[in-house]
């Protein structure tokens, strides 16, 4: 089942941020989406929203498919594929409280840039999109990740956007 899961975290996450802004919690991780604040406003409407609460199954059907298979870099047939699959297991994990994530999520993050081919400059990211996936996952997830896997992934998003922003021009 394909969700629109991409439109349900961007507007839950968006609005329950711009609600706790004010009050927004400081912590380890400064989160730029999910903090402790926004999660409660975010389950509350899965739980009494009924179209929310249909949309955010299919994520949580997406998220099981994806952690009973492979978080190898190489059994994803793209680069959209494996940050998909990271953001989609990030956000559950991020508004269930669910640490059976974390061990996926963290391999996946260190992937980016692994399909780079003969598009390196870009890695293919049309708009940056895989790249923000794997930032949005990496801010998910990053409270559930022990100190090596936090490495590992911020320098492989590093990298990644580090090669990516060369392809650029930059104005004189």
């Amino acid at each position: 089942m394909r969700s629109p899961w991409f439109v349900l975290a961007a507007g839950l996450v968006l609005s329950a941020f711009l609600a706790a802004a004010p009050g927004r919690a400081t912590g380890d991780h400064p989160s730029i989406g999910i903090t402790p604040a926004a999660l409660t406003p975010i389950r509350d409407r899965i739980a009494s929203d009924p179209v929310v609460g249909g949309w955010m199954a299919g994520v949580w059907e997406d998220a099981e498919g994806y952690l009973a298979g492979s978080s190898a870099c190489s059994d994803f047939d793209s680069e959209s594929d494996i940050s998909r699959a990271a953001m989609t297991m990030a956000f559950v994990m991020a508004v269930d409280d669910d640490a059976r994530f974390a061990g996926s999520v963290a391999s996946l993050l260190a992937c980016p840039g692994f399909y780079d081919g003969d598009d390196r400059d870009t890695f293919g990211w049309g708009w940056g999109g895989d790249l923000l996936r794997y930032g949005f996952a990496y801010d998910w997830a990053e409270p559930y990740l022990d100190a090596a896997q936090d490495s590992a992934a911020r320098t492989a998003m590093l990298d990644a956007m580090a090669i990516t922003m060369t392809a650029f021009e930059r104005p004189p």
